[in-house]
Parts: C-alpha cells; sequence; structure tokens
C-alpha cells in the first residue's frame, strides 16, 4: 500500500538504511500495520461468515493472524523479513484450518513494500517466495477460500506487485535523472575550470610576455635614456595592476561560490572595446601595432565578445614572445560575425603553428562558437592569425 511522501532510496540493502527513515515514516508505518491488524483480528473473532463454519477461534489463531499481519508495523525496516513473517503466519493458519479472513492484508501490503521499495535481490527473492507460498497455500485447500474468493486474492496479490513496480520504477526514473544532473553539474564544474585555466593562461602569458618586454628595454635603457628606462619600468607596473585586476575578476565567481567576496572591486571583463589599451601595451613594449576596425560595429553577447578579445591578445602576444617582429597589424571586421586579422613581420615559417599552448587555446575558443580559425606563415614574410566567430552561434 503507498505510504505518504518519501524521500528516494537508492538501490542497496535497507537494512544498511534503516536508521535513517524519518520520525513521521515511521509512525505511518506503526499506524498502517496497526490497522490492519486490528482489521484482521476483528474479522477472524466473528467478522467472517466462515468462522461459524470453522473451529472457534483460540488464542493460537489469534497469535498466528497477528503473526500473519502484525510485522507490518516495521514493514520498511526489514521488506524481506516481513514478507516471510506474514507469508508463513497466513500458512499456518490455512494449514491449521483457520479462517483466513482478512489475514491476506499482511503479505499483500508487504509484497508491495519489497517490490517498491526493497532492492533487486529482495525483489527476486519476494517474486520467488509468493510464487511457492500461493501454490502450497492453494494445494492446501483454505477452508474459507471458495474458487471465486481464490482467484480474487490472486488478483489482489498481483494487483499489489504491479503497483509497487509503478512505483520503484518512477523511483528508479527519479534517481536516474538525480545521477544524470549531477554528472551534467560535474562536466559543467570541469568545463568551468577549463575557461578559467585558459583565461589565466591568456592573461599571463600575455603580461609576462609584455613585461619581459619591456623589462629588456629599461635594462639596456638604464644607462644612456634614464627617462626611458623609468617609462618602461611604469608600464610594467600598470601591466601587472591591469593583469592582477583581470585575474581577479575571473576568479571571482570561485570567491563568491565560497561565500566569500572580495574586498577590491573587479572591473569588467575586456572585450573587443578594450582593444586601443591592449594595442598601447603592446606599442609600449616596441612592436608598432596599427588597429583598424571595419564594418558596422555593434554590441556582441559578452562570452563572445571575451574570446574575440582574448584571440587577439594571444596573438599579440605570440608576437612578442616569438616571432621577433618589429610591426603587426590587427584588423578587425565586423558584419554576419566577427573576423580577426593580425599579422606580423616576424620569423613566420620558422615558427611551428602548432606550438605552444596559445594557439591551441584560440582554437577552442573558436570552436566553442563555431567559427574557425587558420594560423600560419603569411603571404611576403611573418604570421598570421585569421579568425572568424559567427554571432549567430552564440547565446
Amino acid at each position: 500500500m503507498p505510504g505518504p511522501p518519501s524521500r528516494s532510496y537508492s538501490e542497496r540493502d535497507m537494512s544498511d538504511d534503516r536508521g535513517r527513515l524519518s520520525a513521521a515514516q515511521q509512525v505511518w508505518d506503526l499506524v498502517l500495520g496497526a490497522a490492519c491488524l486490528a482489521v484482521a483480528v476483528a474479522v477472524h473473532l466473528g467478522g467472517s461468515e466462515a468462522v461459524s463454519r470453522n473451529l472457534d477461534p483460540s488464542v493460537s489463531s489469534v497469535l498466528l493472524t497477528v503473526l500473519a499481519v502484525g510485522p507490518l508495523v516495521v514493514r520498511r525496516r526489514y521488506p524481506l523479513t516481513v514478507l516471510v513473517l506474514t507469508l508463513l503466519g497466513l500458512l499456518a493458519l490455512i494449514a491449521t484450518r483457520n479462517t483466513v479472513g482478512a489475514s491476506t492484508l499482511g503479505c499483500t501490503v508487504a509484497l508491495y513494500t519489497v517490490v517498491a521499495w526493497g532492492t533487486r535481490r529482495q525483489l527476486r527473492a519476494a517474486v520467488a517466495l509468493m510464487a511457492v507460498g500461493v501454490v502450497v497455500g492453494l494445494l492446501m485447500r483454505p477452508v474459507d477460500l471458495s474458487r471465486g474468493g481464490a482467484v480474487a486474492t490472486l488478483a489482489i496479490f498481483t494487483g499489489a506487485g504491479v503497483l509497487g513496480a509503478g512505483i520503484r520504477e518512477r523511483r528508479e526514473r527519479f534517481e536516474a535523472d538525480v545521477v544524470a544532473a549531477r554528472e551534467r553539474a560535474a562536466r559543467s564544474a570541469a568545463d568551468e575550470r577549463l575557461r578559467i585555466t585558459r583565461e589565466l593562461h591568456d592573461i599571463i602569458g600575455h603580461a609576462m610576455g609584455v613585461m619581459v618586454v619591456q623589462a629588456g628595454v629599461a635594462e639596456q635603457l638604464l644607462s644612456t635614456d634614464l627617462e626611458r628606462a623609468r617609462t618602461a619600468i611604469a608600464q610594467i607596473g600598470e601591466t601587472g595592476r591591469t593583469s592582477l585586476a583581470e585575474m581577479r575578476q575571473v576568479l571571482g565567481a570561485l570567491r563568491d561560490g565560497d561565500g566569500e567576496t572580495d574586498a577590491l572591486p573587479r572591473a569588467p571583463l575586456p572585450s573587443l572595446e578594450d582593444l586601443p589599451a591592449l594595442v598601447d601595451q603592446v606599442r609600449a613594449a616596441g612592436i608598432a601595432v596599427t588597429l583598424t576596425v571595419r564594418g558596422d560595429v555593434r554590441p556582441l553577447p559578452q562570452g563572445l565578445d571575451l574570446a574575440a578579445y582574448r584571440i587577439v591578445q594571444e596573438a599579440l602576444t605570440n608576437c612578442l614572445r616569438h616571432s621577433g617582429a618589429t610591426r603587426a597589424t590587427v584588423t578587425v571586421t565586423h558584419g554576419d560575425g566577427v573576423r580577426l586579422e593580425v599579422v606580423d613581420d616576424g620569423a613566420g615559417p620558422s615558427r611551428p603553428p602548432d606550438a605552444g599552448h596559445g594557439l591551441v587555446g584560440m582554437r577552442e575558443r573558436v570552436t566553442v562558437y563555431g567559427g574557425r580559425l587558420t594560423a600560419g606563415p603569411a603571404e611576403g614574410g611573418g604570421f598570421r592569425v585569421d579568425a572568424c566567430l559567427p554571432t549567430g552561434a552564440a547565446t
């Protein structure tokens, strides 16, 4: 019989979960078991016409009735044990030629409980026990069970099993949904860690590239042009502060998720609107960069805007760290999507196009938005990065 709404049980031996039944569940089982026992005893003592044709109720027959129904008070703590006891009590009543009456309530409710809440091993055992019990009971021919009554009793047992199976299927489907949700959450967490790792790589890689070049310039100028050396050193500090602000923003979600808040304000994540400042940084490091924006500039989704900025940032960082370039051009074209082209006059073919994680990170960003990326030697020398991000794929 269905009980009140209760929590979902996972597939394990319910004996390991005894202490987890709530007080309300225990009270419900106690009330249901007591009610079924009261009905069975009342019928046994005089509520059945068959009593007049049977032996007068005795203490032993009442005790057998209690055995056939009473264990229901702990039905969810010991489901299979309760089914065994109620079935034995019922068979004992039949064997002693006593009226069965409403004592079948015990097996009915116990069978439902095992099917609905027991483990698969308990379920298989319950089906086997009931099959054997029904055959044995019919062979002993209960004194108050007609052919129609036998059919009705079998229908009741079958209905209890079907109802329990339906509850079980719904519970297992719910648990499968919970597991799937947890797996999706785990995948989302892994994707978020990958995103943060990629962001930190781009931020730190660019900052270190710019700072190393500026430190080299400052070192060369210390003995010849002190003012320019000071400017280069100041630019190092500015680059470091900007990078720290970006890292604080990237990691802020993790801190907030732990219930913490950052004492310092966090600047918004960069976007294509911040390209002029990025270009100025690279210029200060010694590369003459030209920025050109074409087409009708429209607001972009935040994720795509950030991805476009990072692609340009990584391309310029590669110019600083790998190519030995002195000039670079950045062209941003707005249309059906955003096209980003960065061309430098550096080493070009001498640099492996798939070296390091920078180009891998660019490809990952482009793939997320269904775009394309080409990177390799440019016509006439140098190196060229060409990325297209379709705005229609952004969400």
